[in-house]
């Protein structure tokens, strides 16, 4: 730790006092005067060259959620398209006690069991409709049920193309799991493996509502060709993921972080931080290089402001700082991070829905402290940006949101030496 000797002089002293070390000949330390902290804080423009935020780093079909919104916040919709695939086989248990398989089932009826989490889904209502036309779990979006880069198919009806209702359920928080049930019309469709389009739409049918909901599994019955007294179950996981509009520009001046697809928040340092000078305690006139201190602490303050309308998280927010390794010819933005460094405390979602709501401080301690060393040849490479993510312990679909131009505040130690004649 690095430190500044300021020489205060005595009231009786003649001249100018010079600067000496602590074991200097002639001087006397008192402890009482020797060391003093203080708080600073520094303005962006002081310590950023500048802060952006950008997004598209994952899409919904890469993480194991889906959103179900109607018109949340007066603005955003969102649905789960899902495609399952029936066995062609079941085995039965015929007379003699052995199993056979069973090539031609009758499939009848179903159901999909739907996992809800309780504590943002509100009461409501769920419908499927069936699918109308095929689409690319990995690339299908509001619009484009196809969007390869090289090849892009928009929906019919955007959204999804929802086809002939299959099916509804009034779900109420009470419990955990909604139960869908499927008209056997859409069970038998599903089975022909000579319709390409097999699948359906799920979505939320009040206004004002958004659910956030695990993979929909279908159970689906079948009675045996061989032995009719016998029906069989299966439970499939489906071939899914969620569409939403609107779909929000990739690029922001203000800070986001979180969300599905995912903000990352970047801020980038002045390449001198360690000339920055900042008053001396108590020292009219004076002032110290940030070089020459001990930085207790450092925060980044980081102010919450309201989320664009429908895109506030839906659960709590976690923080992480990253540190960024730039390399040559990658766009900062795409530079490979670091591991987490740093994280807050929980911010609640609802933090994100109004203006005026308090500070959320960022410990950066050891990053700052690093970044305020002077460069070293042969030493390590100095700290140039780092980002703000969603801690990957979660992950929501809205995101948190925070003014540009974050202010950074140091608890500082000088070391002070008084000389006496």
């Amino acid at each position: 730790m690095k430190r500044l000797l300021l020489t205060v002089c005595a009231s009786v002293l003649v001249a100018a006092c010079g600067e000496e070390t602590p074991t200097g000949v002639g001087q006397i330390l008192l402890p009482g005067e020797s060391i003093e902290t203080f708080e600073v804080i520094l303005e962006a423009d002081q310590y950023l060259v500048w802060d952006s935020s950008f997004g598209n780093y994952s899409r919904p079909s890469e993480v194991d959620l889906g959103i179900l919104a109607n018109a949340w916040g007066g603005s955003v919709d969102a649905r789960v398209i899902v495609r399952y695939t029936l066995p062609r086989n079941i085995r039965v248990r015929v007379a003699g006690g052995s199993e056979q398989p069973d090539s031609l089932p009758l499939w009848f009826e179903g159901d999909i069991q739907i996992p809800m989490d309780t504590l943002v889904s509100p009461s409501g209502e769920l419908s499927l409709h069936r699918s109308t036309e095929t689409w690319d779990r990995e690339s299908a979006t509001w619009t484009l049920r196809v969007d390869t880069g090289g090849v892009a198919l928009p929906w019919a009806v955007p959204g999804g193309s929802p086809g002939e209702l299959a099916g509804t359920v009034a779900w109420a928080t009470a419990t955990d799991t909604a139960v869908l049930p499927v008209d056997s019309a859409t069970i038998v469709a599903w089975a022909d493996t000579t319709l390409a389009a097999g699948g359906g739409v799920i979505s939320a049918g009040l206004p004002g509502t958004r659910m956030r909901i695990g993979p929909p599994l279908l159970r689906a019955r079948a009675r045996s060709t061989l032995n009719p007294d016998t029906v069989v179950e299966v439970t499939l996981t489906p071939i899914h993921t969620f569409i939403f509009t609107p779909v929000l520009e990739p690029q922001s001046s203000d800070i986001r972080v979180g969300g599905v697809p995912a903000w990352r928040g970047v801020l980038r340092f002045r390449e001198d931080l360690d000339s920055i000078t900042v008053p001396c305690p108590g020292e009219p006139g004076c002032r110290v290089r940030l070089d020459q201190v001990g930085v207790n602490f450092a925060a980044i303050q980081l102010q919450p402001v309201p989320s664009p309308a429908g895109f506030d998280p839906e659960l709590p927010l976690e923080v992480a700082l990253h540190l960024m390794l730039p390399t040559p010819n990658v766009p900062l933005q795409r530079s490979p991070i670091s591991n987490p460094i740093a994280g807050t405390a929980e911010i609640p979602g609802s933090t994100f829905l109004a203006p005026g709501a308090p500070i959320v401080e960022l410990g950066v301690t050891e990053v700052m402290r690093q970044a305020f060393e002077a460069l070293v040849e042969g030493g390590p490479a100095p700290v140039t940006s780092v980002a703000l993510l969603q801690s990957d312990t979660r992950t929501t679909f809205g995101f948190g949101t925070f003014a540009e131009r974050p202010r950074l505040r140091l608890i500082l130690t000088i070391t002070k030496e008084m000389q006496l004649p």
